[in-house]
């Protein structure tokens, strides 16, 4: 995994309402309404959230007639955060990068 890659994952991480979204969606699928009611904030701001982590991979969605449903994509989760742990070994990774 580039290294760039691994930074923008720890950035998207590094949000409170991010992490409740991503413990959220460790439940199953919700759309954005359900989300914004069970954290108490306004629709737009969960629009934003899940923005920052559908450019990193983390949410993937199925829509469902107007309905858009969210659901936590744990392949990415867990491959994107054991990658921090190859960064200096010399394994798959890239000192290219710096």
């Amino acid at each position: 995994m580039q290294l760039n890659k691994i930074v923008e994952f720890h950035k998207a991480l590094g949000d409170l309402t991010r992490i409740k979204i991503i413990a959220l969606l460790q439940q199953g699928p919700l759309h954005g309404q359900a989300i914004a009611g069970k954290l108490g904030l306004k629709p737009p701001t969960i629009t934003h959230h899940i923005a920052k982590l559908r450019e990193v991979g983390l949410i993937k969605e199925r829509r469902d007639k107007n309905t858009i449903y969210f659901s936590l994509n744990t392949k990415i989760l867990e491959t994107s955060a054991k990658a921090i742990l190859t960064v200096g070994t010399g394994g798959n990774l890239i000192w290219k990068c710096l």
